[in-house]
């Protein structure tokens, strides 16, 4: 019994150090400006305007929970991590032709670095005010 018990211990710790190391905030960071701008490429084949550049990364936060993340246009987005724990990530790129304001966000596994999410948002410069 004894050494079934410290077989199965050993194992245990064989297979926890075989896990895959957290990706860092620097990789995560990377696959999700390597996402946004994939997804503006795509996006900029369908639409006449010019494709948006310089991306930058604003945030990044890990989260095993549901997070509230804010989108640079004053509202907040709700992010639950998939599957446990998620780097988010919060981009940026300066206004450029008929957009004032890009914002985006990337949701990464922090332990495959697969992103499993990403949005972006553009609002043209000349937006009318609410209610008007």
């Amino acid at each position: 019994m004894r050494r079934f018990l410290w077989l199965a211990t050993v194992a245990a710790l064989g297979l926890a150090a075989c896990a895959p190391a957290p990706i860092s905030q620097t990789a995560a960071t990377n696959s999700a400006l390597a996402a946004i701008s994939q997804l503006e490429q795509y996006h900029a084949k369908s639409v006449p305007t010019t494709p948006i550049t310089g991306f930058t990364a604003v945030s990044a936060l890990v989260t095993t929970q549901t997070a509230a993340v804010p989108d640079g246009q004053g509202n907040t987005l709700t992010v639950s991590p998939a599957p446990n724990k998620a780097w988010v990530v919060i981009i940026t790129a300066p206004p450029q032709g008929i957009w004032g304001s890009i914002s985006a966000l990337a949701e990464v596994d922090s332990t495959t670095g697969v992103v499993v999410g990403a949005g972006l948002w553009a609002v043209p410069a000349n937006r009318p005010g609410k209610g008007g």
